[in-house]
């Protein structure tokens, strides 16, 4: 084992020596960066902590009340339009037709033909009567027994006598042509029709008064002695309803040859008795009478059966005595003969139940009745009929039976009341022992009695009617049948309307309770209406549909046929005021109940999520304190909330506290259902001396390099870290650029005590006492101050807190400029200097002047108003296009650079913040800005006289009002001399214009910057009560194109267009003008007034010397005028006229950034009206009445938004009377320096 481990073990490997180990290079430390250098604001008030506290859960039944109000609102809203619509009256549109379709429809096609008077079995019945007869002639066979007579009788003399020929009867039926029931009684006519196909010949003729002669079908004329010789064979049937009377003779001998006639019958229509009045003569007609029935055709034709026809005749005379008790005669039957009711009852009979139903359509096709006689009335015979003929005044029309309205009014009525029918009682001794069938025999032979007029009818046995419903139903099927074709999708033609009418009508007067009447009413505005409306006059329906809607419909109708009360809106019903005032009462107690709970709800717990808890809340005015709440990238004052109260859950928020020249701010987030406490203390707060928000390219420096003005709360640098030249304002690169001349001066109060001493300004001096300490606190309550440290001094006059702002708008290089930088140490050397706001570009480019003036009055929010701002600019630190806004005296290098002049840009002013104090430094040279420096610094232990002797030109300031509010913006315009008038080659030149003459402007004045604004003259209108001319009635003056005349409704409220608060005020005259800067000098304590003529033009010109301020020629973005109108070719035709004012400022300002000298509005001057600058004065002052001046005018300037370019010149001049208003004319003032 041993030598296998030793001839395999591995042998000795190569010796790997040890890499020398790499040498560590030592990391150099890395010094700390040197602390930047801050400034030390004692005592700060500052936000120590924030806790976050569980809310309370508030009380939500509120919510349930809340939603139930809420549904009753929709529920009432909803019911509400529900009641609108329902109470509006409807309105139809005409039914449409086809033109081109059928237009006629007929009611007599309703129901079918009706049935037959003679069936088939009586037709065969009576053809089998008629039987044969032997006839007078001989026929072929001989009669032994009657030869071998004759023989004897001729004394054995033979005679042959042969038999009498076998013929069959002929019948005769002739009809009365005037017999008013042939119109439903044609018996006759079936009779004549059904008898010759079975074997009868007929002769069917007509007759008019008497039977002889008369006509037959084909027209021929036939008398009855024409049929002499064949009268044995012919049976006579004579159908009417009356004996003839037409002449006494005629119808005495025409009744005497039909007597003589073997077989003659009269068939009376309705029956009747045998006795006639021919004239006063009353005789007894030798003809057997029978009804025109078929039984009565029975009978007599049974009668003549043999040839003694005239010995078997059934005659159903009357007794001689006996009166005819007129059932049927219509001449008894006028309604006011007896009650109609009654004497329908009586001339009906079996019948009534039948004729009601016949009622309901009107008119009634005679099938349609026969057709309901035959489905509900089986056991009346056909000839029933004839009792619907024979109603009073009832007329056959084409279409069928129309009843009279009396008739149909009782006939519908006792449909309605359908009274039980009254059955026949029997004896009790005879009624058990009379059969079934016997009882039917007693029945027919009763009615046939009735029907025979052989006396009083008997109220036969009737089965019980049938029901409203059903009769109405097979009525409406029946006018189905009949509807005219229709195809699919076609319009109906006036067949079809007539067709649909019928129906609509048979509704109504069935009073169908869910009909609207929307199709009549449709139906009334076709060619059918004239038709629809007659019939309803003619004959009304029984009762008024319930229905609202129909009712309405049935009053517009044309004429209102129905009388019928016309709404314009359907009234409210009893129910639905009740529903309306429960839902509303629902609303209104659901939503007090709702609001009492959610009060209770926030009395009932701590609702607000917001406090502060510190005994600094009372003591810091609320001008110390800052709630702001995150709106997108922006913040946004919170107001009332700076003490507590309710904030937005889960929001974004800030506390920013003012104290000693500086802010602290503190961040913090709301929650959902928990309370934010905010935990307040006063501490020491250190500040870097040099902040930098490169966003907006701003710099804000609080200290100086050397620690000039804070050397009581200056932190040292560290001296093992050295300076940093990033952080260490002493390190920074010296040159010298040039700059424009002082451009702004704003005093902030009134009168020459405008600049107060700043004793206890924001400069603090180390070791003596806070700021707090040495200046009044801003809002302090009841004038009280209190501090913990010792007693509070006032700054000034007013209590304002007054600090030292500095603002620097550097080189766009972003180079340190030697003399910005001397300056600014020179200010922090003062001791005075509280905050340094250094500008650049930012690294787009772009400045942000907007943004940074905000962060300005963030900063400052407490003290800006009582501050003072020193501010300058390096040669190159703005381009003139971003300065617009920015007052100054360059825009003499602006025009050379051929840039505009100051003013809005996109119609909004970048504006310094309102200091109570700007102004503008030199920084050409050392020299200017260190005696600025003086002249600012030293002016403040000077006299108030001295004060306000220092005056720099091309300044801007804003007097300060009486009531805290600002005067208008002025000018400070220079002394000088210029050239008045316009030279005698200027286009357009007026000959007032001259002669040209030089004025010297002696002294420096301020004019207004704009024109005065509507706002403006409204606080001066509002704090005096002035009224104007305008408003005393006498108007105000505009031009119609041809004159000037006075509208009294104008006034300089309400100028004749449109205007904002920011417009240059209008219709107001001279009077007016000076009435205002005389208010305006007793609210200031200065001087106040009208511009002179001269002075006007010196400050339009600008320095020019051209017709326009703006050179040769005006565009009408340069100025507000009439752009239809051209001057000198020069382009000053754009197009643009603008109607009306523009905003005071919108437009670009002249090189001495004055706006609106042309266009816009007249401005009134102080010079009364000269025709020529003969004599006028060289010193600028007003030109009064002498020189034959006229102080009734008074001279205008610069034209107007109505006005051509050329009226826009300079020197150009106008006139209006002193108490003239216009529309066109305003003013803009002056004010001595």
């Amino acid at each position: 084992m041993g030598l296998v481990l030793y001839f395999f073990s591995p042998g000795p490997g190569p010796v790997i020596e040890p890499a020398p180990p790499t040498p560590v290079q030592p990391v150099p430390i890395q010094p700390d960066p040197p602390e930047p250098a801050q400034r030390l604001y004692p005592d700060m008030p500052a936000v120590e902590r924030v806790e976050y506290y569980p809310l309370p859960e508030p009380s939500r039944r509120w919510m349930l009340y809340a939603a139930l109000a809420l549904l009753s609102l929709l529920a009432t809203m909803g019911y509400g339009v529900h009641l609108h619509r329902a109470r509006k009256v409807p309105e139809d549109r005409p039914a449409q037709f086809n033109k081109g379709a059928p237009r006629h429809f007929s009611l007599a096609g309703v129901g079918g033909p009706r049935a037959p008077l003679l069936d088939d079995e009586t037709l065969d019945q009576l053809a089998d009567s008629m039987g044969y007869f032997r006839s007078e002639r001989p026929g072929r066979r001989v009669d032994a027994g009657a030869s071998v007579a004759a023989t004897v009788r001729n004394l054995g003399i033979p005679r042959i006598v042969f038999q009498r020929q076998k013929q069959v009867r002929a019948l005769l039926v002739l009809e009365d042509r005037f017999a008013e029931h042939l119109a439903w009684n044609t018996m006759a006519a079936e009779l004549a029709r059904g008898m010759a196909p079975r074997g009868v010949p007929v002769i069917h003729g007509h007759y008019e008064g008497a039977p002889d002669p008369f006509r037959l079908e084909d027209g021929t004329v036939v008398h009855l002695e024409d049929l002499e010789d064949r009268r044995r064979g012919i049976l006579v049937l004579v159908f009417s309803d009356r004996w003839p009377g037409h002449g006494e003779g005629r119808a005495h001998f025409a009744l005497e040859r039909l007597a003589r006639w073997p077989m003659v019958a009269w068939l009376r229509f309705e029956g009747g008795s045998g006795r006639c009045e021919v004239g006063s003569v009353k005789f007894e007609i030798p003809i057997p009478t029978f009804p025109a029935t078929p039984e009565g055709i029975r009978a007599a034709i049974g009668g003549f059966l043999t040839e003694r026809a005239h010995d078997s005749a059934h005659d159903s005379r009357p007794p001689p005595g006996d009166a005819h008790d007129g059932r049927y005669d219509r001449r008894n039957t006028a309604p006011g003969a007896a009650r109609l009711d009654a004497r329908l009852e009586q001339l009906l009979g079996d019948a009534l139940p039948w004729a009601r139903d016949c009622a309901l359509l009107q008119p009634i096709p005679p099938g349609l009745a026969d057709a309901l006689r035959r489905e509900f009335y089986p056991h009346l015979p056909p000839e029933r009929l004839g009792r619907l003929f024979a109603l009073p005044d009832t007329r056959h029309t084409p279409s069928g039976l129309r009843f009279s309205a009396p008739v149909l009014d009782v006939l519908r009525g006792g449909f309605e009341a359908r009274h039980p029918p009254r059955k026949r009682v029997y004896p009790p001794s005879l009624s058990g022992s009379l059969s079934k069938e016997s009882s039917k025999a007693i029945e027919r032979d009763s009615d046939n009695d009735s029907d025979a007029g052989t006396g009083p009818p008997r109220r036969p046995f009737m089965p019980t009617p049938p029901s409203q419903e059903a009769i109405r139903a097979f009525i409406g099927k029946a006018l189905d049948k009949a509807r005219p074709t229709l195809a699919e999708g076609e319009a109906p033609g006036l067949a079809y309307l007539k067709w649909e009418m019928a129906k609509e009508r048979l509704r109504l007067d069935a009073g169908e309770a869910g009909n609207d009447l929307a199709r009549l009413a449709e139906l009334e505005k076709s060619p059918l209406g004239p038709a629809l409306v007659a019939d309803l006059e003619e004959r009304p329906p029984r009762h008024l549909p319930a229905n609202p809607k129909a009712r309405q419909r049935l009053a517009s109708l044309p004429g209102n046929p129905l009388r019928l009360r016309k709404l314009k809106a359907f009234p409210l019903t009893r129910p639905q005021k009740a529903l309306a005032a429960a839902l509303v009462l629902c609303c209104v107690g659901f939503a007090g109940k709702g609001v009492v709970d959610w009060r209770g709800a926030r009395g009932e717990g701590p609702v607000d999520n917001f406090e502060i808890v510190s005994e600094l809340v009372g003591e810091l005015p609320l001008a110390d304190i800052r709630l702001e709440r995150r709106i997108g990238d922006d913040w946004e004052i919170v107001g009332d909330r700076d003490r507590g109260g309710w904030l937005p859950e889960n929001t974004d928020h800030r506390l920013v506290l003012y104290g000693n020249g500086h802010r602290t701010i503190r961040e913090f987030t709301t929650r959902a259902g928990q309370g934010t406490r905010l935990h307040m203390a006063r501490r020491d707060e250190w500040a870097d001396c040099r902040e930098e928000r490169r966003e907006i390219g701003l710099t804000v420096v609080r200290c100086g390099a050397d620690g000039h003005g804070v050397d009581w709360g200056k932190r040292p640098l560290p001296k093992a870290a050295g300076a940093n030249p990033n952080t260490d304002p002493r390190h920074r690169p010296v040159g010298v650029r040039s700059s424009p001349q002082p451009t702004i001066l704003e005093r902030g109060a009134p009168g020459k005590d405008a600049i107060a001493s700043t004793a206890g300004r924001a400069g603090l001096q180390a070791g003596k006492m806070s700021f707090r300490q040495g200046l009044a606190e801003p809002g302090a309550r009841d004038g009280k101050t209190s501090s913990r440290r010792g007693s509070r001094k006032p700054a000034s006059r007013d209590g304002n807190t007054r600090l030292t702002v500095a603002l620097e708008l550097s080189d766009r290089e972003n180079v340190e400029n030697p003399t910005l930088t001397a300056l600014g140490e020179a200010l922090w050397k003062t001791g005075r200097l509280d905050l340094l706001y250094r500008v650049r570009p930012t690294e787009s480019g772009a400045w942000e002047l907007e943004r940074v003036f905000e962060e300005m009055e963030t900063d400052l929010a407490p003290w800006i108003k009582s501050s003072r701002l020193l501010w300058w600019r390096a040669a190159g630190a703005l381009p003139w296009s971003s300065r617009q806004g920015m007052p100054g005296p360059s825009a003499r290098e602006g025009e050379k650079q051929g840039m505009p002049g100051p003013g809005a840009r996109d119609g909004k002013q970048q504006e310094f913040p309102e200091f109570a104090r700007t102004v503008a430094l030199p920084v050409e040279s050392e020299a200017a800005w260190r005696g600025a420096l003086a002249e600012v610094f030293g002016s403040e232990m000077a006299d108030k006289e001295a004060i306000a002797a220092t005056v720099l030109v091309f300044q801007t300031f804003r007097d300060r009002l009486r009531d805290g509010g600002l005067g208008p913006g002025m000018m400070v315009l220079p002394a000088g001399k210029f050239m008045m008038g316009s030279p005698e080659g200027e286009e357009g030149r007026d000959s007032n214009e001259g002669p040209r003459h030089p004025v010297r402007i002696p002294e420096p004045f301020a004019l207004g910057m704009t024109e005065v604004t509507v706002t403006a003259f409204r606080g001066f209108v509002e704090g005096t009560g002035y009224r104007t001319s305008a408003e005393q009635g006498d108007g105000c003056y505009g031009w119609t194109g041809s004159s000037w005349e006075r509208d009294k409704k104008q006034h300089w409220r309400n100028p004749g267009f449109e205007q904002g608060g920011d417009h240059p005020v209008a219709c107001v005259d001279w009077h007016d003008a000076v009435a205002y800067a005389e208010w305006l000098s007793g609210q200031t304590g200065e001087d106040y007034r009208l511009p002179t003529e001269a002075e006007w033009e010196y400050a339009a010109r600008a320095g020019t010397d051209t017709p326009f301020s703006t050179g040769e020629c005006i565009h009408t973005d340069q100025a507000n005028y009439a752009g239809n109108h051209d001057y000198a070719g020069c382009g000053a035709r754009t197009g643009v006229y603008r109607g009306k004012t523009v905003p005071a400022g919108s437009l670009p300002a002249n090189p001495w950034g004055l706006h609106g000298m042309h266009g816009n509005v007249w401005e009134w001057t102080a010079d009364c009206w000269h025709g020529d600058y003969e004599n006028a004065p060289e010193d600028g002052r007003a030109w009064g009445g002498e020189d034959g001046g006229d102080c009734g005018w008074r001279v205008d300037r610069g034209g107007s938004w109505g006005s051509g370019p050329r009226v826009l010149r300079s020197a150009n001049r106008y006139r209006f009377r002193t108490n003239g208003a216009s529309g066109y004319v305003g003013f803009r003032l002056a004010r001595a320096l």
